[in-house]
């Protein structure tokens, strides 16, 4: 999918679900975005994933409850 207001979150090395975030995004909403990312995918609870987010490398851990991203999520 290509789009000039949205960029690819890549996983490295893990499956998980395609995602998509803000060009304009802040260094925060990118670490969140990384962290929801790394719970939906198959990873494991306290252990440091890599995701690649246009280029830059975040590294990032999973929530302990896919509840604690609710709170982040429109209904």
């Amino acid at each position: 999918i290509k789009s000039d207001k949205y960029i690819p979150i890549r996983l490295q090395g893990v499956s998980g679900p395609f995602s998509l975030i803000e060009q304009k995004a802040s260094l925060k909403d990118k670490e969140l975005a990384v962290k929801i990312v790394l719970t939906y995918a198959k990873t494991n609870i306290n252990q440091e994933y890599k995701v690649d987010i246009d280029g830059v490398i975040y590294s990032g851990t999973k929530f302990d409850s896919k509840d604690l991203i609710q709170k982040y999520f429109i209904k």
